[in-house]
């Protein structure tokens, strides 16, 4: 199998896989009510999971670096995803959903990082931010079906048909994942097992100062994906209007990936990536504070959001990889996953409920807004890259 053909076979396991995961993640809080969990126990479930993620994923990294292989842990973490839709339907109360979640999360390795590793070096030489925004409007594709699709089922079967649906997908994934030649990598130090690897990335300051300037950006990032469904409630959405809300912007999303994947190398960093993403998403957060129409909601959010999002995960990625020699791509691309959703996707929430409590959702949204900007000006003084070169 030629590179180009393991390009395509990449890009095709992110359709299958994004379109499982689509099919039942959004339907899993309505699952866990459903089985007798109230809101704080489903915190505390969702608490649990990120800290063990936080703990384990590094260590998976860390083996699949010193390997120099992707191919067999994608196929157990897809493995295990689907063993997780399975079986989740069938439990009852906070202690077994507790309990069964905690063992799949940690035998779960970190899927992003090695799909991110394998699809750059499937890639070879290619500008970084091209290679990643062909790959990610796969993505974007298949989330769009999985979510548009499971919610017709839902409303057919109830709950838990979304994820057997979901299920099916992830075994075409798995299965996928099993037949492609894998694009083998340099390999890492066995010296640098467990979090040592983690740690050598991390004394880099240039890293460093990149991952905190990115901190305000994914905190309001998680925080506004939790409170605008409420927002647009509040204004009056109906479900329906809510159900768009996950599967518009998807497919948006695929246009300005395949411009990205044009531009991406004429730009002379990522940051101009960052930059933009950072202010167009300080003008959406303002917008949606001030707006009261549903529809007028919608449309702000589902325009405005992938002109935010797809920069901003193309630079992100992108400039990680820049930052970090091949030997740690896994280990590298995790961290950046952890940071941004793991790390920013506890506190963000939780400091934007108090925050919503004390002021108010619209006014939320402005603070939000405070936030995309102050992380704009973060990267535009702390971060430095040197002119990007292909590969």
């Amino acid at each position: 199998m030629g590179r180009v053909s393991q390009y395509a076979s990449v890009h095709f396991y992110r359709f299958l896989q994004t379109a499982g995961l689509g099919a039942f993640s959004i339907f899993l809080p309505v699952l866990l009510r459903e089985r007798g969990l109230s809101f704080s126990q489903i915190g505390l479930l969702n608490a649990a999971l990120t800290l063990v993620t936080l703990g384990v994923a590094p260590l998976w990294a860390a083996v699949a670096d010193t390997l120099g292989r992707t191919k067999p842990f994608l196929v157990q973490a897809t493995g295990v995803c689907f063993v997780s839709a399975l079986v989740l339907p069938q439990l009852f109360g906070f202690t077994q959903f507790l309990s069964v979640q905690t063992i799949l999360a940690l035998l779960t390795p970190p899927a992003e990082g090695l799909l991110v590793t394998a699809v750059f070096r499937a890639g070879g030489g290619q500008d970084h931010g091209a290679i990643y925004s062909g790959f990610a409007l796969w993505g974007s594709l298949g989330w769009a079906l999985g979510v548009a699709s499971a919610g017709w089922i839902v409303n057919q079967v109830g709950t838990s048909g979304a994820f057997y649906y979901g299920g099916a997908w992830l075994a075409l994934a798995t299965l996928w994942a099993l037949r492609f030649e894998e694009p083998r990598g340099e390999r890492a130090s066995p010296q640098e097992l467990g979090f040592r690897g983690a740690a050598a990335l991390l004394r880099a300051r240039n890293l460093r100062l990149f991952l905190f300037s990115l901190l305000p950006l994914a905190l309001a990032l998680n925080a506004a994906a939790r409170f605008f469904p409420l927002r647009l409630t509040q204004a009056g959405g109906s479900p329906f209007l809510l159900g768009l809300v996950y599967a518009v912007p998807a497919l948006l999303e695929v246009p300005v990936f395949l411009g990205l994947r044009r531009i991406s190398p004429r730009l002379p960093g990522r940051r101009p990536l960052l930059l933009w993403s950072a202010t167009v998403y300080a003008f959406l957060a303002l917008l949606l504070a001030g707006l009261s129409q549903p529809f007028a909601l919608f449309w702000g959010y589902v325009l405005l959001a992938p002109l935010g999002w797809a920069p901003f995960i193309t630079g992100c990625t992108a400039l990680m990889a820049e930052m970090t020699p091949p030997t740690h791509w896994v280990t590298g691309q995790t961290l950046l996953t952890l940071w941004l959703w793991s790390v920013g996707g506890s506190l963000g929430p939780l400091a934007a409920g108090f925050l919503a409590e004390a002021l108010g959702l619209a006014p939320l949204f402005g603070v939000l807004g405070a936030w995309y900007a102050s992380s704009a000006l973060l990267l535009l003084v702390w971060v430095k890259e040197t002119p990007v070169s292909p590969g």
